[in-house]
């Protein structure tokens, strides 16, 4: 059984922390170009040199301690090893299409984008009452997705507290930032994050705020979701919408199969999960406000230059998933810079 309950707190992704002479980072899109020999050449090289503030998987041959964001900025084009490789020499990770492309944009005070793959992306939303991507099946759901191929995730960059120099700590637990920001204390490298659910943002924009019966609101207009015992799913607003406790092995059990509450499991959950309903204005009748994505599940890519490009690993909640549909992780990613 499958219950979706309205979640108690929910918080937008923030491009970044409060901070002296910040401004609103602006988003860029890249498409590279082809990254002939590189990832092979470089699986090659010397024994790697371990840091300080990550785990022993992102490590260089050659460490610049006295890295900037500023240095991380432009277009990028890497691939990944792929991280269940039984040999010495790490095969290249391919995406379902067969890609084994990641394009990388990192700009202004570092935000960017990152795509993976080079299938065309996800077919732009038509219906808010169809799940999404259309078609997708309840035991193909998941509340993390991997990466849609084609789309391009934004970007925002953060730093943890500690890797901060002294002198740019500011009094309230923030801190001076900006693309000349030496990255010294945090051994060079810069960490970026994204929503890994942020290709469904157009389809929460377009699901509606409704009350959910508890002074809050989601886009079904109700205070949860169960699926029953037929396979399908219906919302519910009380415990007068199950059957009560089985006397016998022949009762009903589990939430009442009432056609009136009926809805598509994705979407439902998908609702649940993905989206972000905030009250609706004053000038809005009931209905008329809109959702948003709720970016609580965020991926990471952590960076590092090196004499050859950029070096990276993703972590935190970022997963992928390989040609069969297993869920995976991916090796470290090489990167070289690519030219409009």
């Amino acid at each position: 059984m499958l219950t979706r309950f309205k979640p108690l707190v929910s918080f937008r992704a923030v491009p970044r922390r409060r901070a002296r002479h910040s401004r609103p980072p602006a988003l860029s899109v890249a498409f590279g170009v082809a990254l002939a020999g590189a990832f092979s050449s470089a699986c090659n090289r010397g024994a790697p040199e371990a840091l300080g503030y990550t785990n022993g998987a992102l490590a260089a041959t050659q460490q610049d301690g006295a890295s900037t964001e500023r240095s991380f900025h432009g277009k990028w084009l890497g691939v990944a090893e792929d991280s269940l490789a039984t040999t010495d020499d790490p095969a290249a990770y391919h995406f379902p299409s067969g890609s084994t492309s990641i394009r990388l944009e990192v700009s202004d005070y570092a935000v960017g984008s990152i795509t993976f793959g080079e299938a065309e992306p996800p077919p732009e939303v038509i219906d808010p009452n169809d799940s999404y991507p259309p078609g997708m099946q309840l035991g193909e759901y998941e509340p993390n997705p991997a990466p849609q191929e084609g789309f391009a995730y934004q970007l925002f960059n953060y730093r943890l507290l500690s890797e901060v120099a002294p002198e740019n700590r500011l009094a309230g637990g923030g801190y001076e930032d900006g693309p000349d920001t030496s990255l010294a204390d945090a051994d060079g490298i810069l960490r970026l994050k994204y929503a890994t659910t942020q290709a469904a943002a157009a389809w929460c924009e377009l699901q509606p705020a409704l009350p959910d019966g508890q002074g809050g609101f989601n886009c079904l207009g109700a205070l949860g979701v169960d699926q029953a015992e037929d396979g399908l799913c219906y919302t519910f607003n009380s415990a007068n919408d199950y059957h009560p406790r089985a006397r016998t092995a022949s009762d009903p059990f589990g939430i009442i199969a009432d056609p009136a509450r009926q809805v598509d499991c994705v979407r439902a959950f998908q609702c649940f999960d993905q989206c972000l309903c905030p009250s609706p204005t004053s000038d809005q009748a009931e209905g008329e406000g809109r959702c948003m994505l709720a970016g609580l599940v965020m991926g990471e890519l952590w960076l590092r230059r090196t004499s050859e490009g950029l070096l990276g690993v993703f972590s935190g909640a970022a997963a992928f998933e390989n040609a069969r549909g297993a869920r995976t992780s991916l090796g470290r990613v090489r990167f070289v810079r690519v030219s409009d």
